[in-house]
């Protein structure tokens, strides 16, 4: 069967989905990041999958060296219907051999799902051992590769560790928070410290507080 190069830099997949498992637009594109540690398993062992802050699509994760992953779109249609890919060198692209492994439902006969995404790839050049198929608990083929590019034109794309992206997120959460604090306040009942409710506006302050300098200290134990 196809073997699958994986380049340092970035890489783009294309994805076809069975939509004979009843999912929306949306659950194949929040299902591509499980999607894909389950592909990149056999070069990189299990990982875990956790969402990248700043993506450029509101779909996208870090999976081990592959960061970050962003899936860009889902369609539905036949192999006429397929987005194209950009220009480069095609490292894999689905044979006859390929399709009759994954099932039938990947020889581009409508209804699948064609899934356009992308990830950047921090290790060093790798290659999948045989052609990525995703399989249900019943034994379903549901999603395989379908084309794999290099793009001709790099895009660049900030490394980040997992740690860094989880103390960029609080960071975001904090900010918001503070931001939304004075008008979050406003909507209240005028408020004094003699009333009743002027305690509760304190101890929730101090709980605020409280919760940030507590994320701060155990994001500087997970960086250990």
């Amino acid at each position: 069967m196809t073997m699958v190069p994986i380049k340092p830099g970035h890489n783009v997949w294309r994805i076809v989905v069975s939509n004979q498992l009843g999912m929306t637009r949306r659950e194949v594109l929040e299902r591509m990041g499980s999607l894909y540690r389950q592909f990149l398993e056999p070069i990189q062992g299990p990982q875990a999958v956790w969402k990248w802050p700043g993506g450029q699509t509101a779909y996208a994760w870090g999976c081990g060296s592959a960061r970050p992953i962003q899936a860009w779109e889902a369609q539905e249609g036949a192999s006429t219907d397929a987005p194209s890919m950009p220009l480069g060198e095609i490292l894999a692209k689905r044979t006859a051999t390929d399709v009759l492994v994954a099932g039938a439902f990947v020889k581009g006969e409508p209804p699948v799902w064609w899934v356009e995404s992308e990830f950047w790839w921090r290790g060093q050049q790798a290659e999948l051992p045989e052609w990525p198929i995703a399989t249900d608990i019943y034994g379903r083929h549901w999603a395989t590769l379908d084309c794999a590019v290099q793009p001709e034109h790099q895009q660049p794309m900030p490394d980040q560790s997992q740690g860094e992206a989880r103390s960029e997120r609080w960071e975001r959460w904090w900010e918001t928070t503070l931001e939304d604090l004075p008008e979050n306040l406003a909507e209240l009942p005028e408020v004094t410290l003699k009333s009743k409710a002027g305690p509760i506006v304190i101890v929730g302050g101090v709980l605020l507080i409280a919760t940030y300098l507590a994320g701060q200290y155990l994001l500087g134990r997970g960086r250990r």
